[in-house]
């Protein structure tokens, strides 16, 4: 008696792909309600997506504000846009305490008028550093048993 098996490396590797595939999707979705989460404090939330690229896919946000939370700033002058001045009403939050150091109006209730101000810049949060490393393992995982999945 004699028996012929017969399989194809290009099934299996198809298979494989497709099953992690479908893990890393399923990962990138908890990752992305990691990262939704860090923001969510925010008085408007920064949104994030997946793109799907050759080798994968990238979670990326076009929210500015959580690039400068994130990865931190520089010292920097804050300019006006529109005016000759900036404008601000002493105690109208914490945004405004470099205005009030700088005003002698600050006791009263008395707009302020400024050119400029400095802004000490932002220590970096590593928001996205930290929700990965919280995520590694869990990720890895995934991919591993995707791949039992596919080959058992």
């Amino acid at each position: 008696m004699s028996f012929k098996i017969e399989f194809s490396f290009d099934d299996i590797a198809k298979e494989i792909q497709k099953s992690t595939k479908k893990a890393i999707e399923k990962e990138n979705q908890k990752t992305i309600r990691a990262l939704k989460q860090a923001t969510a404090k925010w008085k408007k939330p920064a949104e994030f997506e997946t793109v799907e690229t050759d080798d994968g896919a990238t979670i990326m946000t076009e929210d500015q504000r959580y690039t400068w939370v994130d990865e931190g700033t520089k010292p920097h002058a804050i300019l006006p846009k529109k005016s000759r001045f900036l404008r601000f009403r002493p105690g109208d939050g914490v945004r405004n305490e470099i205005a009030r150091r700088q005003s002698k109006a600050a006791a009263s209730d008395v707009a302020v008028y400024v050119k400029a101000v400095q802004h000490p810049g932002i220590r970096p949060r590593n928001i996205t550093e930290r929700v990965m490393l919280r995520r590694e393992k869990s990720i890895v995982q995934a991919i591993e048993d995707a791949v039992e999945k596919a080959i058992g």
